[in-house]
């Protein structure tokens, strides 16, 4: 078995290591069978990058090429060439993972991503993930579907950057208590499509609107809304979240006067 050094000087060193060693870290998510597969398929010694590891705490941490990894594996391949950096604080290899994946100011593309902005201090994306679990929410950083987790990052952040905070919170407050904490319904499109609906009446101090929203949208339920949605953007040739949008008015003007009903224009 190959030590892992104990050291606090920053450097980086090309090496070979054993592949069995390899620790993932915490904020890599599930693989890409199909960029597995594609690597298998086209695999050139000659052309393969090495991966990027952080020596810490006795651990070889994997920070980009877990794909490449998997593939090596698959083919039988018991070591793979890294760049090795030590003296790495977990901070630092977060932001390492953020820079290498191409997380910056603006929407983040992935969930992994967001996390590793997370771990660096990022505060927009620590803003966020506060207001999601002020709502009694939690964000789903390994992608996996479970009751009361959010899986989606990118409607998130788009909600927060457009609409501000108070808009993303009432969303998500709407939202759980609509629909409760099932994690099919907080879908890119139902928060996409409520974080705008709210947004002309997110002043309202008494808050009757969402008040009232609630209720319609738990008398429908997200099943009949989302097929709803469905139908209503193959009939016009939009987008979901849009066609969404005007599902979500349809149901609170449903059986109101005139004069209370919301607008589909604003």
């Amino acid at each position: 078995m190959l030590a892992v050094p104990e050291e606090n000087n920053k450097r980086t060193e090309e090496m070979t290591l054993p592949i069995k060693q390899l620790s993932l870290a915490q904020y890599q998510r599930g693989l890409q069978s199909k960029t597995v597969t594609y690597i298998v398929t086209h695999y050139d010694p000659k052309v393969m990058l090495p991966i990027e590891v952080s020596a810490r705490d006795g651990l070889y941490l994997v920070l980009d090429g877990q794909h490449r990894i998997a593939a090596l594996t698959q083919l039988g391949i018991k070591t793979v060439r890294a760049h090795v950096h030590f003296g790495m604080t977990e901070s630092e290899e977060a932001e390492f993972f953020a820079a290498q994946n191409g997380y910056g100011t603006s929407v983040a593309r992935s969930i992994e991503n967001a996390h590793a902005a997370l771990i660096a201090g990022d505060p927009v994306v620590r803003e966020i993930n506060d207001i999601v679990e002020s709502e009694g929410l939690r964000i789903a950083w390994d992608g996996k579907q479970r009751f009361g987790y959010v899986t989606k990052w990118v409607p998130l952040e788009q909600a927060y950057r457009k609409y501000g905070a108070r808009n993303l919170a009432m969303t998500l407050r709407v939202m759980h208590q609509s629909f409760g904490g099932d994690p099919k319904a907080y879908l890119s499109y139902s928060i996409a499509a409520l974080s705008k609906m709210l947004d002309p009446y997110d002043h309202d101090p008494n808050l009757k609107s969402a008040t009232l929203l609630v209720r319609a949208l738990h008398r429908e339920g997200y099943k009949r809304l989302y097929q709803q949605a469905k139908d209503l953007a193959a009939q016009t040739r939009s987008k979901l979240a849009d066609a969404a949008r005007v599902v979500f008015i349809d149901a609170y003007n449903y059986r109101k006067p005139v004069d209370k009903r919301l607008s589909k224009f604003l």
